[in-house]
């Protein structure tokens, strides 16, 4: 990570940048070791280089810092969790990777928007992180001015189109998303809807993990609050960006060849995190404790639906006329979904 500024010695913000990550649990990894420790990344003899991608929730937050839409009047616990991480990323020297936090932004704000916010990042980035600390800590309750001077401006960056596509992941969570809220209208008994879930997800649309772990915990006695914040067309796309973001820090966690790479996923929020976590078994039996314990281990409903799963895997596998759904039928199924939802 080159900034460009003087910096003091690593180790002279290591310990408070570090008490705030560890006590926010702020990073998902599969990396062996303690992830919280700063020291950990800088140890010479480690071959191993970590990237991060971070929620929008932490994205935001971070360019906020910078652009202008920061006001020090506002709550700001959030606002110093997020310059806690950034510094313990500058100093741990560990790169930021990708973009698809601002794609969501873009969603809803536009694509200028989303450059400017990925320029106002990359901003702050580059400061020395005792300004991120002093800030983080209550010492300060924004970013000083001359944290800014001499840093030149970020080039190239992207053109507006980069975010203007939300790409195939969100358009399958959304749609996955939809169904899981018609399931919750449904009076049947919870355990039911997720078997109902994988019936819909065999015979009519596609397998997918990061919604079958969503709906597993959101129909359990487990479910963390604000899962679902509302059923409306922006609370299922909220969710649907959450597991895209899962998503995507899983494919690059462990790629098609069953390698583990060094990706932190940056969240606070307790759902994402918890779905993260499940989405990398790397056995058919932690998959199956997985997918039970939410329900408790003692209960018989996480291995009905683990059995159920297992079964219509085993199908969907020895169906050699089964296809790969197309973009237009995607899009009609999310068409019937919503009119089902919200008429």
């Amino acid at each position: 990570m080159e900034n460009f500024q003087s910096r003091n010695s690593p180790t002279d913000f290591a310990e408070e940048s570090e008490k705030i990550v560890r006590e926010n649990i702020s990073f998902v990894s599969l990396g062996d070791g303690d992830i919280f420790s700063i020291l950990n990344y800088l140890n010479p003899l480690s071959k191993i280089k970590f990237t991060a991608m971070g929620d929008l929730n932490f994205t935001e937050r971070i360019a906020s810092l910078a652009d202008g839409e920061f006001k020090s009047t506002t709550k700001l616990e959030s606002y110093r969790w997020a310059a806690a991480v950034m510094a313990f990323l500058q100093i741990a020297e560990i790169d930021f990777y990708g973009d698809s936090s601002l794609l969501e932004f873009a969603s809803a704000n536009g694509q200028e928007e989303a450059r400017e916010k990925f320029r106002a990042f990359h901003v702050i980035n580059n400061i020395d992180p005792k300004f991120l600390i002093n800030f983080a800590l209550g010492r300060s309750n924004s970013i000083p001015v001359n944290a800014f001077q001499g840093i030149p401006e970020i080039n190239p960056i992207p053109e507006s189109d980069r975010f203007a596509r939300k790409g195939n992941y969100y358009h399958i969570n959304y749609t996955f998303m939809l169904k899981i809220a018609l399931l919750t209208k449904d009076p049947m008994e919870p355990y039911q809807k997720v078997i109902n879930l994988i019936d819909w997800m065999y015979g009519d649309f596609m397998f997918g993990a990061p919604a079958l772990h969503f709906a597993n915990l959101y129909f359990s006695p487990s479910r963390p609050k604000k899962m679902l914040k509302d059923i409306t067309k922006k609370g299922i796309s909220n969710a649907a960006w959450d597991l895209t973001l899962v998503q995507e820090w899983g494919k690059v966690t462990v790629d098609e060849s069953g390698n583990q790479q060094p990706l932190l996923l940056i969240t606070r929020d307790k759902a994402v995190k918890n779905i993260a976590g499940r989405l990398v078994a790397l056995s058919e039996e932690e998959f199956q404790a997985q997918l039970i314990s939410p329900w408790g281990m003692k209960t018989k409903y996480g291995r009905i639906i683990f059995n159920h799963y297992a079964k219509r895997w085993k199908q969907a596998e020895e169906d050699k006329s089964r296809n790969r759904k197309s973009y237009e039928l995607l899009s009609k199924m999310k068409k019937t979904l919503e009119t089902q939802l919200f008429g």
